[in-house]
């Protein structure tokens, strides 16, 4: 679908919603110092609010992807960044009251959830005419800024200006009432006709368990978030300068996301030369950032969460990437965003890893070990080969 003179394009103003979605999403993890210094609230307590969003989640996914599919991709999205407002406004008031916290991480939780797929198959559609690849490549550009930006600003607001626990919470609430604005007239892609997902259910099936979907796919997406996740929530809790560490874990998260977003040209390059070829370079790259970040836990020094940071951010966008544009390959238009949310759902795995890597810490189990361990099992992952699609006769 072409824009008219002096309007974005409709792929361009959905992924402004999904922008928004990511930053509500992220937002919170560079305030993490924040709440336990300045509102002395124990980490039991934080970390339960950190791991609360994938409890709402995961059912938002399912649920936004068979809206998409029954209905159109419109008002998930439409809803999701409604939802991520609220989710801002619940975190803000959770300075005076820390069950607000719990209850504004689950509704962002929700929002991102019914953002994920429906946005990724709505852009994707938008973009058909760009060429294979073009949507996976804007998603995940979308994703990673929303994602990026949000704690990096956060983060760097917090650090310097006044009532910490508040005012960096403003600037998501500006980009909601943008993105709102952006999205609510942008129309469904005409032309696409979309059967109803329950008489689809054995096709979506057969797509999760065909022997291409399985061999890489759920080894590989928790790696997506995993690798993130290391890089902006596990390396500044060791990597830190002792009264910036506000600072310190908001660049880590900017610098991740960053990488990731500026990655999308070669990942859709490698893609296009040959499709895996993303997905294994993101996973080397996952062994090298973990091995830097093994041997900068050992000897401590701080300045080395930089190139973990940037290593292990084009990981995450080479992953992810290559994750969507296998969905693409594999899944028939009507069942993109279902398959998606599957996809979507594996990857969100890996935000369980500051938990683990907390648990076996706490087991005397040294950080730098962790790390070598993680790289072995990215590169073992590394070896196993990719599938060709098989052409889709419904398609």
């Amino acid at each position: 679908m072409r824009s008219g003179p002096g309007r974005p394009a409709p792929w361009m103003r959905v992924a402004v919603a999904m922008l928004a979605v990511g930053w509500g999403a992220n937002q919170f993890s560079s305030l993490l110092l924040v709440y336990r210094s300045a509102s002395h609230l124990p980490d039991t307590f934080v970390s339960l609010a950190f791991a609360t969003y994938a409890l709402g989640l995961i059912p938002a996914l399912l649920a936004g992807a068979a809206l998409a599919d029954r209905v159109d991709r419109r008002l998930p999205l439409r809803l999701a960044v409604v939802l991520a407002g609220v989710g801002t406004l619940l975190l803000a008031a959770g300075s005076e009251s820390s069950w607000l916290l719990l209850a504004g991480r689950f509704v962002s939780g929700v929002a991102s959830g019914a953002a994920l797929a429906p946005g990724s198959a709505w852009i994707a559609e938008l973009s058909h005419q760009d060429g294979p690849g073009a949507g996976a490549r804007r998603s995940t550009i979308a994703l990673s800024i929303g994602f990026g930006f949000g704690p990096l600003v956060t983060g760097l607001i917090a650090q310097w200006a006044p009532l910490p626990e508040l005012t960096p919470y403003s600037v998501h609430v500006v980009l909601t009432v943008i993105a709102l604005l952006a999205v609510w007239n942008v129309p469904d892609e005409p032309g696409v006709t979309r059967t109803r997902a329950s008489s689809r259910r054995a096709e979506i099936r057969a797509t999760l368990l065909s022997p291409a979907f399985l061999r890489t796919t759920p080894a590989t997406a928790p790696w997506v978030f995993g690798t993130a996740s290391t890089a902006f929530a596990i390396a500044p809790s060791i990597l830190t300068i002792p009264g910036y560490g506000v600072m310190v874990s908001g660049t880590a998260a900017g610098l991740t996301l960053g990488a990731g977003v500026a990655i999308q040209p070669l990942a859709k390059h490698m893609e296009r030369q040959r499709p895996g070829r993303a997905r294994r370079t993101g996973l080397v790259l996952t062994a090298v950032g973990l091995l830097i970040a093994a041997a900068a836990f050992e000897v401590h020094i701080v300045w080395l969460i930089a190139p973990i940071a940037i290593t292990l951010g084009g990981a995450y966008g080479l992953l992810l990437v290559s994750g969507l544009r296998r969905v693409e390959d594999l899944a028939h238009p009507d069942d993109r965003a279902a398959v998606n949310a599957f996809f979507y759902t594996l990857t969100y795995v890996g935000f369980a890893a500051p938990l683990v890597f907390s648990e076996l810490t706490a087991h005397q189990l040294g950080p730098s070990a962790l790390m070598i361990g993680g790289a072995v099992i990215a590169a073992a992952t590394a070896t196993l080969r990719q599938r060709p699609a098989e052409p889709d006769p419904r398609a």
